[in-house]
């Protein structure tokens, strides 16, 4: 089972994919965005051209496959902190009307190559916003702070979701035990009909 968590900055999902980790003694695959843009030789929060930003991008997703194909090599538990869906909305968050074409083809394949990727995805969990007073977080990240930024970032994410072919959890606002508990529950519930189809089979033969 690899769980690929995703959802808005500040919504809590690094923690909450960390504890799941941890409590479950099982591999945690974190973010490589920031090592993305230090290979690029920019931070996340500089003023970046768009078409440099898509260069990190796409080696953010190129980490990240490395990452999830090292994690299903092992047939183990694994859980991610982010997915490619994270990656094509904030992508298209920074796509503006007057893009030269071919940046926008440019992007639409990036955006296409990440929605492709989570479509073969079996877990993903969408961790909603939970409120918090995102300018308190003192991280540096672009936007921290920006209420609307974040709003917007969840409702792409949310209706790539809903366009995708991927099965996915929402992981509803509450504290980290009520979190980790509604990822507990989807795990377990996940595992007893992985038990009860594997005995239908052992039945029929």
């Amino acid at each position: 089972m690899i769980l690929c968590f995703t959802g808005t900055h500040g919504s809590g999902k690094t923690t909450l994919a960390q504890e799941i980790a941890k409590r479950s003694q099982c591999a945690f695959y974190p973010s490589l965005a920031s090592k993305a843009h230090e290979m690029a030789g920019v931070k996340a929060s500089d003023d970046i051209p768009f078409a440099k930003r898509l260069d990190v991008q796409e080696t953010i997703l190129k980490l990240w496959s490395l990452q999830y194909a090292d994690a299903v090599s092992r047939g183990q538990v694994a859980v991610f902190d982010r997915c490619p869906l994270d990656f094509a909305a904030y992508t298209l968050a920074d796509v503006t009307r007057g893009l030269p074409h071919d940046l926008a083809v440019r992007a639409e394949n990036y955006i296409k190559r990440c929605v492709g990727v989570v479509n073969e995805l079996d877990h993903v969990l969408l961790v909603l916003p939970h409120g918090a007073n995102l300018g308190n977080r003192g991280d540096g990240k672009p936007d921290a702070a920006n209420k609307a930024y974040e709003g917007h970032i969840h409702y792409l994410l949310f209706g790539m979701l809903m366009d995708s072919d991927a099965p996915f959890e929402v992981i509803e606002p509450g504290s980290i035990e009520e979190r980790v508990d509604q990822v507990c529950e989807y795990m377990n519930d996940v595992w007893n009909e992985s038990a009860d189809e594997t005995e239908r089979v052992r039945r029929r033969l």
